[in-house]
């Protein structure tokens, strides 16, 4: 057998293959998400990790459709899932419910692996922030190594301009990146 669950695998991975396949699985949650579908269920057992490196979630589409708490739940996992492949541990379970507020910090990458590019435990921290409309609002935004990271764009900055051009909106963000591509390609 080639594949097998994330917990079977060699962890605490390099920062590059870290970075090539949990890119690979925040791709396909956030595929999922596109289609409004969330797992909700998102554990390392239901991620599949080939000899190869090739990633493969299991159960992906028995989430529920629509729901943006089962939206902030993969978020969430997913952080915690980034954090198991980097420590090599899962993270500190957070306080029970019971205990009161959830007012403790989620979990910091940092301290388990000092050696973890900021980026990426900033990135663990949003997606495992104890409060669920604080975390990204999809997988998309979770990627590591999307361009937005490498240009040290972090969630919850707001753009308001590109290359001299004032964004107001979303879609005007969308439309001058693509835009962008477009003449870079061109440039080719």
């Amino acid at each position: 057998v080639d594949t097998g669950p994330l917990r079977r695998h060699p962890l605490g991975w390099s920062f590059g293959v870290a970075r090539e396949r949990l890119a690979a699985l925040a791709d396909a949650i956030a595929a999922a998400h596109a289609e409004g579908i969330a797992h909700g269920e998102l554990t390392a057992r239901k991620v599949l990790v080939g000899a190869s490196g090739k990633v493969k979630v299991l159960d992906l589409g028995a989430g529920t459709v629509g729901m943006r708490e089962e939206i902030a739940l993969d978020v969430e996992a997913l952080g915690a899932l980034i954090y198991l492949a980097m420590a090599g541990r899962l993270p500190p379970e957070p306080p029970d419910a019971d205990d009161g507020p959830r007012t403790a910090r989620p979990p910091d990458l940092k301290l388990a692996r000092p050696d973890a590019p900021s980026p990426i435990a900033e990135l663990v921290l949003a997606c495992m922030h104890r409060d669920p409309s604080r975390r990204p609002c999809s997988a998309r935004e979770v990627r590591a190594g999307s361009p937005a990271e490498r240009a040290g764009i972090r969630v919850g900055d707001r753009i308001v301009g590109v290359n001299g051009s004032e964004v107001e909106s979303l879609t005007e963000l969308q439309r001058i990146v693509g835009q962008l591509a477009v003449l870079q390609r061109e440039a080719v």
